[in-house]
């Protein structure tokens, strides 16, 4: 996905969520925010996240819409990945994220440049 794709996708996800009535907030990590913030690459396979105090109710019914998107777009079942919270619960949250675009119901943020810096050299990349 290059920056505009994932700025697609995530709108099509913040729709979806609001045509469920439910409002979701998110942590981009990862090569989303190379991509899009950074700019030192062209394009990722998945948006890695953290859902911030989020209820099990909510994750599963957050992956209707993502799986939607999926069929829909013909995009892996990992799109939207959430494994780096292993690390992300090692190392802390960041201190200062900064919104970055709210999708309908899907707010999303972004963390300091440093905290990537240091996700990337805790994860050995």
């Amino acid at each position: 996905m290059n920056s505009k794709q994932i700025e697609q996708n995530l709108g099509f996800l913040g729709q979806k969520l609001a045509d469920m009535q439910i409002q979701a907030t998110i942590l981009i990590l990862g090569g989303a925010v190379m991509v899009t913030q950074i700019g030192n690459r062209k394009n990722t396979l998945d948006i890695d996240i953290v859902l911030p105090q989020i209820t099990r109710q909510l994750i599963r019914l957050s992956n209707e819409p993502s799986n939607l998107l999926s069929k829909k777009k013909k995009l892996s079942p990992t799109w939207l990945n959430d494994d780096v919270t292993l690390i992300v619960d090692q190392i802390g949250r960041p201190k200062t994220p900064t919104q970055w675009k709210t999708f309908a119901h899907l707010t999303t943020f972004v963390p300091e440049l440093e905290y990537m810096l240091a996700l990337k050299l805790f994860s050995g990349r």
